[in-house]
């Protein structure tokens, strides 16, 4: 589907895009929810592509996109 070196570059690209939400969007009420929610579709993308999570049983992938839940709900609750 997409080689190694698109995910990697879109990794890359989502954590400046976060960095620069950061620094410019942090009074803004939907500020957190929004950097979480990229970190999470990075966490998604590293485990389909790095962690071959794509051909794996379904149950891991379901696992994966819990834990992704998981983790924005619970921090965006603690912040």
């Amino acid at each position: 589907m997409f080689s190694n070196r698109t995910v990697w570059i879109a990794l890359v690209l989502l954590t400046l895009l976060g960095l620069s939400f950061s620094e410019s969007l942090r009074p803004s009420p939907g500020f957190n929810l929004y950097v979480l929610s990229l970190y999470g579709m990075k966490i998604f993308a590293i485990g389909l592509k790095f962690m071959e999570l794509k051909d794996a049983h379904p149950f891991w992938r379901i696992l994966l996109s819990g834990l992704v839940v998981f983790f924005v709900v619970s921090f965006s609750a603690i912040y």
